[in-house]
């Protein structure tokens, strides 16, 4: 027998875990094994605890996603049994990003969802960016420092979510 998992809602980038628990009455007692039968990339399904992983991507925002799983004895004949559920990934909101200067340094303000990671890319004409600052899933909002605004000709900034 296969627990019900009831349907879930994450936001991107957050850690969703779950342990589906099965029981088997026969006797002697038989090993169980899980394995997924159906789940969104990157889920992951410990095959001899039933523990369920997914981190949604930032593309996996705005979703539903079909989760089946299937536990099945080592007896003979072998016997299973199956489970689904839904995962909903909200939207994301677009995050949003002020700027403050003082004393020639510029001090970049960030907010928005939790969950997803941050970075702050950097370009002077608007078509070559490179990173300048990441970080995983940080206690918003934030305040990031440019350290070289003092010696920098014009830049340009922007927020790029992730996973």
């Amino acid at each position: 027998m296969l627990n019900a998992v009831s349907n879930r809602v994450i936001g991107a980038g957050l850690t969703l875990s779950i342990t589906n628990t099965a029981s088997d009455p026969d006797q002697p007692w038989q090993t169980l094994t899980f394995a997924l039968l159906n789940a969104p990339g990157g889920a992951v399904l410990a095959t001899n605890t039933g523990v369920l992983t997914w981190r949604p991507g930032v593309a996996q925002a705005n979703t539903t996603n079909l989760v089946s799983l299937k536990v099945s004895d080592n007896g003979t004949p072998s016997l299973s049994a199956t489970q689904s559920f839904l995962v909903t990934v909200v939207p994301i909101t677009a995050p949003l990003l002020g700027a403050s200067a003082a004393g020639g340094q510029l001090t970049l303000h960030v907010n928005g969802d939790f969950g997803p990671d941050y970075a702050i890319e950097s370009s002077t004409n608007l078509l070559d960016w490179a990173l300048a600052f990441s970080t995983n899933s940080p206690a918003l909002p934030f305040d990031w420092l440019e350290p070289n605004s003092l010696s920098l000709p014009s830049q340009f900034y922007r927020i790029r979510l992730g996973p």
